[in-house]
């Protein structure tokens, strides 16, 4: 029973960490589609890749006996359902290029979803690195919302009265 336990929780966190990397990867496709922002994009993916390997690392925590609680919370289906709107991100950015308006709305949406998932915040473990990592990738994600969220005001702002469409970035 206890091996079917760590199975189910380390498939949750490998598919989180595939999630956080291909967050990583859309942000990449992001930062060639706009040099004027790239610095933004590819310092997001950089971190996004670093939350892919916090959570890949901690299948340790599990490979040493510790459980995580509370995963009935957060199913594994939440994560196909973020991992599908990101697999469609992805291929709309290898396909066409987007207007940085487009881009930056995908990627708020992203780390919206991330935040209202609330896995970092529900599930628990007696694993004191488990709780650091968390809370680290937590306020990571609130970091990636709150960027993304000043880059739309700031490319907005000086728009708004000026008849200027997003679709000519």
């Amino acid at each position: 029973m206890k091996d079917r336990i760590i199975q189910a929780q380390r498939q949750i966190l490998n598919d989180l960490a595939a999630h956080e990397s291909m967050i990583g990867e859309l942000y990449d496709l992001y930062a060639a589609m706009h040099p004027q922002s790239s610095s933004l994009w590819s310092a997001l993916a950089k971190e996004e890749r670093e939350h892919s390997s916090i959570l890949t690392s901690l299948n340790k925590l599990l490979d040493n006996g510790s459980l995580f609680w509370n995963l009935g919370e957060f199913a594994s289906t939440n994560v196909a359902e973020q991992l599908a709107v990101i697999h469609t991100a992805l291929s709309w950015a290898r396909g066409s290029k987007q207007s940085e308006f487009e881009c930056l709305k995908t990627a708020l949406q992203i780390e919206s979803s991330l935040i209202d998932s609330k896995f970092y915040s529900v599930v628990t473990s007696e694993a004191k690195e488990f709780t650091y990592a968390c809370q680290a990738l937590s306020r990571a994600t609130e970091k990636h919302f709150q960027q993304l969220k000043d880059k739309i005001v700031e490319k907005v702002e000086p728009r708004a009265n000026s008849g200027y469409s997003w679709e000519e970035d």
